[in-house]
């Protein structure tokens, strides 16, 4: 079934390749979600307004409960499994409506929200948010129904103060998490290495060369991400690297040496060991281990 189905009441708008969708998850769509891996091809704000489980992106898993609020980037796969029947709201968005890198400086959400595999993907809202986002949305799909001048205009900015909204608290449960974690400038180039990690990790996989990006020290960029993520920056290089070797293992048929050259490996024999690695079986053991696990 696709993931569309089950959809009670759908909010559409789509001009000149711009496209933002709202729609209500019902019992077919949930079950449908909790039974199978899921991919799409846009960025999606997920709430959970009611229902229990594990959800899993990106092989990770994570508690499902009332009025979490997940993050997810294009092609992220994502499930919930273990979970009773749920029910919420999806916000569908592409990158012709909502550019995340054009709207960095006002936003900041990318990299924090979207595109970050290093930290939870969600948010847990209280009663005082519950409103603020239920009144966005009821304003949204107001404004998509408008056929006044401005429509596109006024979405953008209702879906902007969603996610700086988001991008917020965010901010505060990562410091609540991490009391000492407080989002201070160094914390900052924690955020702009992530991004530049996830804009080249297929080309660029040696530390001085985002130490150069950042104009700074490698030593000093080891210094702080090791105070702040507990981990080398060699580790967040190899994370990133690693994850999409996996996506591809389980989501595609493309073969173990082409996955090697499109992840920037000239030796698909180098690709295999680095990824027996960090992953710690070879990427054919990976790939056949998971496709036996889903017969």
């Amino acid at each position: 079934m696709p993931f569309e189905a089950g959809i009670q009441e759908n909010f559409c708008v789509n001009i000149y390749k711009q496209s933002l969708c709202l729609f209500e998850i019902t019992d077919n769509l949930s079950k449908h979600i909790a039974t199978s891996q899921n991919r799409l091809n846009r960025y999606a704000i997920l709430w959970v307004e009611n229902g229990e489980g594990n959800g899993t992106i990106d092989f990770y898993e994570f508690p499902l409960a009332r009025n979490s609020i997940f993050f997810i980037s294009p092609f992220q796969p994502f499930s919930f499994s273990n979970a009773d029947t749920f029910s919420g709201k999806i916000i569908l968005f592409d990158s012709e409506f909502f550019c995340l890198e054009k709207h960095a400086a006002e936003v900041g959400c990318n990299g924090i929200l979207f595109n970050n595999i290093y930290d939870v993907p969600y948010i847990t809202i209280d009663a005082e948010a519950e409103k603020y986002f239920s009144n966005q949305l009821m304003q949204m799909i107001e404004e998509t129904k408008s056929t006044d001048i401005g429509k596109i205009d006024m979405l953008v900015t209702f879906l902007k103060q969603f996610l700086i909204k988001s991008t917020r608290i965010k901010k505060e449960q990562t410091i609540a998490i991490e009391p000492n974690n407080s989002w201070m400038p160094e914390n900052e180039i924690i955020h702009k290495l992530k991004s530049l990690i996830e804009k080249n990790y297929m080309q660029v996989k040696s530390v001085q060369e985002y130490a150069d990006m950042l104009n700074m020290s490698s030593r000093n960029l080891a210094r702080i991400v090791s105070k702040y993520c507990k981990r080398t920056v060699t580790d967040l290089i190899h994370e990133r690297v690693v994850i999409e070797a996996k996506r591809y293992l389980h989501y595609s048929n493309l073969p173990v040496k082409e996955l090697a050259y499109k992840l920037g490996f000239d030796d698909p024999a180098h690709f295999s060991r680095y990824f027996k690695k960090y992953a710690e079986v070879s990427p054919d053991e990976y790939r056949k281990a998971i496709r036996n696990s889903s017969n």
